[in-house]
Order: C-alpha cells, then sequence, then structure tokens
C-alpha cells in the first residue's frame, strides 16, 4: 500500500482517486504525502526526489514521462512505484489505466453508426500514451468504417517540445584532503560519466576526465600528484 502520492490535478476525477488512495492507505495503517506536480517534470523531479530523502514505502505518480531515469532509479532502490492513467515503455512497473484504445473506437464507431461520416478528433498531447492510444482508436474506427483520414480535423495540442535536461550534480564532497591527493565523491539524477576541472586558481586549468564510458548515479574520484594549494 502506497504512502506517498505525487499526482497531477485539475478534472474531479483526480479527486475521487486521491480519495481513493488514501482511504485504502488508511486503512491499511499508512499515511498519505499529496505531491501536485502539476504536470511539470521539474516539479515532479524535486517532488520524487523529497519523497525519496524521506524514505516512503512507496509511490503512486501519474508521470509526466520526462524524468524516466531517476523513476527507474527509485524503482532499482526497492521503492514500489505505480503509475496511474499513463503507461511508459522503459519503465518497469504496474500500471492502472483505462483502455484508452478501446473507448475511443468505440465512442468513435457509436458516432458513425449514427450516420456521421465526417468526424472530428481532439486529443492530448500525443507524445502521452493516453493520447496516443485514443488517437489510435479514432484511426482505427475510421478505416473498419472505410472513412477516409483527413489530417486536418484531427487535432493535438502539442505545440512544442523539450529536449531532455542535462544531468545535475548534487551532494558534493570533499574528504581525505593531502598535500598531493583529495578524494571527491557527489550523486547525479541521472546516470552520467565523470569530468573534474581543477587546478591552483579559480581559472582551473586541469580537467579530469572518466574514460571508463560507465555510467552511474554515484561517483567517486581520488585526485593525485596534486600540487599544494589546488582549487577543486
Amino acid at each position: 500500500p502506497p504512502r506517498s502520492t505525487p499526482s497531477n490535478s485539475s478534472a474531479a476525477s483526480d479527486v475521487y482517486k486521491r480519495q481513493a488512495v488514501e482511504d485504502v492507505a488508511i486503512n491499511k495503517k499508512y499515511s498519505t504525502i499529496l505531491c501536485n506536480g502539476g504536470d511539470n517534470p521539474e516539479k515532479e523531479y524535486q517532488y520524487l526526489k523529497l519523497l525519496h530523502e524521506n524514505r516512503v514505502d512507496g509511490i503512486i505518480i501519474s508521470p509526466t514521462g520526462k524524468n524516466i531515469d531517476y523513476i527507474n532509479f527509485l524503482i532499482g532502490t526497492g521503492i514500489p512505484i505505480v503509475f496511474i492513467d499513463r503507461y511508459i515503455d522503459e519503465v518497469d512497473c504496474d500500471s492502472v489505466i483505462v483502455n484508452n484504445y478501446e473507448a475511443s473506437y468505440n465512442a468513435v464507431n457509436h458516432v458513425i453508426q449514427k450516420g456521421y461520416r465526417k468526424i472530428g478528433f481532439i486529443s492530448g498531447p500525443l507524445d502521452r500514451f493516453t493520447g496516443r492510444e485514443r488517437y489510435r482508436g479514432y484511426i482505427k474506427a475510421l478505416e473498419d468504417n472505410a472513412i477516409d483520414i483527413d489530417e486536418n480535423i484531427a487535432y493535438s495540442d502539442v505545440l512544442s517540445f523539450t529536449t531532455l535536461e542535462a544531468p545535475r550534480v548534487l551532494d558534493v564532497k570533499i574528504s581525505d584532503i593531502r598535500l598531493y591527493d583529495a578524494v571527491i565523491t557527489w550523486n547525479t539524477n541521472k546516470e552520467a560519466t565523470a569530468e573534474i576541472h581543477y587546478g591552483t586558481t579559480a581559472n582551473y586549468g586541469f580537467t579530469w576526465t572518466d574514460t571508463s564510458l560507465s555510467y552511474a548515479y554515484t561517483h567517486t574520484v581520488k585526485l593525485e600528484s596534486l600540487k599544494d594549494s589546488t582549487l577543486s
């Protein structure tokens, strides 16, 4: 049973979902934490990080699809995660969804059976599972009824896109500082390789690069053969 519930909300149905989750959780002696990400990937990431830091027992989320790496990281730590309303191919977890394809197909087919042939379609973003499935059902219903597809009357509200963000460096720590060497550790919010710039002034001048091409969330590097007063 979940103890935390980040969710996107606006419609009344979302309120019912939250209430249902809370009722089941309380019945199982769990508390709930509500996080409203507003379908914002950055807010979603911050809430997920907060829940991880608070060692929650589980997370139910309607994902934006933009924090796949971090969600997979959380699953790897043993935190159970369940998606609602959306499904992401790259994430191996349970999803609670309606059959958007079938619902859209049946709706369009019903309108066709009423004698209508020119049927418009307005969807959510087609980069989301729900939007794609509804559009797929719409297209299939037209094809099964031998109706030509008119792309001019099928609309989606996808107007722009954002490329993936670069990994962020977190929790940098320097230890075992000696005259000629030091150990540096840090985390990244995504799996990444490592690179360190260092030197004896703020302009640095030296670079250490991980040539192993290994990707990780936690990084540890021991800088050696340093000069005294090295700035890293």
